[in-house]
């Protein structure tokens, strides 16, 4: 099993027809009055099986873990199991594909690039990248202007 994508989004709504509205697609700046600030981030994840790994008994592990700029767990990782099965309505041989939206909250403690890390089993993980800059902050205190700013 692997993640096929994921990405941040504001909100995301199961529809009667088994699709489902995602509000705020690539919603990954998060401007904060200060630091530290408590975050709350959904997200809309595809996992893909292959037709040998579709089994009824079989658990996979999906894993989301929450990096800092420094790399640190910003909270401890996030295990859930999952169990892919066939669909009825794709051909035989199809990949079997289950849509997650889980809902992620941790502690911005620094600015930066954070990143929430999604791993199935042992394949490689998937990025998704947000960026937490404090309001107001200059983002490049230490860079003069060039010629082609105008100052005043």
């Amino acid at each position: 099993m692997r993640v096929a994508y994921a990405f941040p989004v504001r909100g995301v709504e199961a529809l009667a027809d088994g699709t489902y509205l995602a509000v705020g697609i690539e919603t990954n700046l998060f401007p904060v009055p200060s630091l530290p600030a408590q975050l709350t981030v959904s997200l809309v994840l595809c996992v893909v099986a292959t037709p040998m790994e579709v089994d009824e008994e079989l658990d996979h592990q999906l894993v989301l873990r929450v990096l800092n700029p420094d790399l640190g767990h910003s909270v401890p990782p996030f295990t859930v199991g999952l169990r892919a099965m066939a669909s009825e309505a794709l051909p035989e041989g199809s990949e079997s594909r289950m849509l997650l939206t889980p809902t992620v909250q941790f502690e911005a403690t620094m600015a930066g690039f954070h990143s929430i890390e999604i791993s199935v089993d042992d394949a490689p993980p998937v990025s998704v990248n947000l960026l937490v800059r404090v309001v107001g902050e200059d983002p490049s205190p230490d860079i003069e202007p060039g010629p082609d700013h105008l100052t005043a």
